[in-house]
C-alpha cells in the first residue's frame, strides 16, 4: 500500500510549558477562542458550548482536563476542533506551534508507564530537535462515562 505521507504528520501545540501533538488528520480546523454559552453542573474542564457554522459543539479546556497549569487565560488560546467518538469537540491549547513530519526513527511507541490517568491517552513520543513531544489520542482523553456528556443533543425538529 502506498503511503500518502499525511499519516505521519502531527499538529504540535503547547499547554503550559509542555509540548504535545495530535495526528494532523484528526484535526478538522483550528480557530480562535469562540463566544461560549456556559452550561450548568459541568466539570471544571467543560468551558461551555459554541455554534460553529451551524454545529453546536462543546469546548474543553485541555490543560484543566490533563491537570496542567497554564498562565494563559482561555480566551487568549487557540481551539483545535476534532472529531471525538463521532462528534465534533473543541479543545483549548495555549498555542499551536508547528506541523511536524518526523522520520520513523524519531517516533517512539514505547511509553513509560506513569500510573496516571494520562497513560490512557498518551500514544507516542516524538523527538524533534532537542525536545520530546507527547502525542495524544483525543479519542481517549475522556473515560467511557464522560463521553456521553460531550454529545450535544439536537433539539427536536418542529413538525
Amino acid at each position: 500500500m502506498a503511503s500518502t505521507g499525511n499519516e505521519n504528520r502531527y499538529l504540535c501545540f503547547s499547554l503550559g510549558k509542555e509540548l504535545f501533538a495530535v495526528e494532523l488528520l484528526s484535526v478538522v480546523r483550528v480557530i480562535g477562542f469562540p463566544d461560549l454559552t456556559p452550561m450548568p453542573q459541568t466539570p471544571p474542564y467543560f468551558l461551555g458550548i459554541t455554534n460553529l457554522r451551524g454545529d453546536v459543539l462543546p469546548i474543553i479546556d485541555l490543560s484543566k482536563k490533563m491537570g496542567i497549569h497554564t498562565e494563559i487565560k482561555p480566551e487568549k488560546r487557540a481551539v483545535l476542533i476534532a472529531e471525538v467518538d463521532g462528534s465534533l469537540c473543541g479543545f483549548t491549547v495555549d498555542e499551536v506551534t508547528s506541523v511536524l513530519n518526523p522520520k520513523a526513527e524519531d517516533i517512539t511507541e514505547k511509553l513509560p508507564a506513569t500510573g496516571s490517568k494520562a497513560d490512557q491517552f498518551m500514544r507516542k513520543i516524538i523527538k524533534a530537535k532537542d525536545k520530546l513531544i507527547v502525542q495524544l489520542d483525543l479519542n481517549r482523553v475522556f473515560s467511557s462515562h464522560e463521553l456521553p456528556q460531550l454529545k450535544v443533543q439536537p433539539s427536536p425538529k418542529a413538525a
